[in-house]
């Protein structure tokens, strides 16, 4: 997928994070765009790495630079206790525009993860995203209870009762994930 159109479909899911109630901040949309292609199939392509809080993509990290340096999202502090929001600007409208072939393909995906993701705290989003990223390491016969073990693993701080949490709303999402390929008529 050309840079545009990667860029266009985040600025679109940055869009419905925020109607769906979620800050914003880098985490929030590192998750969501992780998710996007784990769950949906989206292919922007973004490498993703297993890092401090979870799936990380240092690629996205450096498209988000390029994007402010380009002025189609800015930094909005909206509470100085909190880091700040990554916010579209009016310049991502010509981008969303010349994508507008493409987006309507992903718009379902993209309001299904803005759903799942947007109200959540970052200590879930770690907890659900790792998840996701462990998860084709699962075989059938593992149990809810190993699953949330070998995500304790790899999390230590993450409680018994949260794990089982983030490992039953991981499967939740994976078997009711609207995929890509639907989306684009396949």
């Amino acid at each position: 997928m050309e840079s545009d159109a990667k860029k266009a479909i985040v600025t679109t899911l940055m869009r419905s994070l925020a109607k769906e109630g979620s800050w914003c901040g880098e985490t929030h949309v590192q998750k969501a765009v992780f998710m996007l292609q784990t769950l949906t199939e989206v292919p922007t392509g973004y490498y993703y790495v297993l890092y401090k809080h979870g799936p990380f993509s240092f690629d996205l990290r450096d498209e988000l630079a390029t994007m402010r340096a380009e002025k189609i999202v800015e930094l909005v502090i909206r509470t100085p206790d909190y880091g700040p929001a990554i916010v579209p600007t009016a310049n991502s409208d010509r981008l969303e525009k010349a994508a507008s072939a493409i987006l309507p393909d992903f718009q379902r995906q993209i309001t299904f993860v803005a759903q799942a993701v947007g109200k959540k705290g970052v200590a879930e989003l770690e907890r659900l995203a790792t998840v996701l990223y462990i998860s084709p390491e699962f075989s059938v016969a593992d149990t809810t209870d190993s699953k949330a073990r070998a995500l304790r693993k790899i999390k230590p701080h993450i409680t018994q009762a949260d794990a089982i949490t983030a490992v039953t709303e991981a499967q939740e999402l994976m078997a009711s994930a609207p995929h890509a390929a639907q989306g684009l008529g396949r």
